[in-house]
């Protein structure tokens, strides 16, 4: 039950990714708990596709 949550969630962003664009679903991934959510989907959206840019800090 739960793996199933995790995937139906995994659908969302990367549906939202879609939607959004793929920076501000990898902002709004990086809000859950940060490094672990990040390693875990981000190579998921470059396998969709998705170019992500970080923004550059002055």
């Amino acid at each position: 039950m739960k793996n199933d949550q995790r995937l139906s969630g995994r659908r969302a962003l990367l549906r939202l990714a879609a939607g959004l664009g793929a920076a501000a679903a990898v902002h709004m991934i990086a809000a859950v708990p940060a490094g672990e959510q990040l390693r875990r989907y981000l190579p998921e959206l470059l396998d969709e596709g998705y170019r992500i840019t970080v923004p550059q800090r002055r």
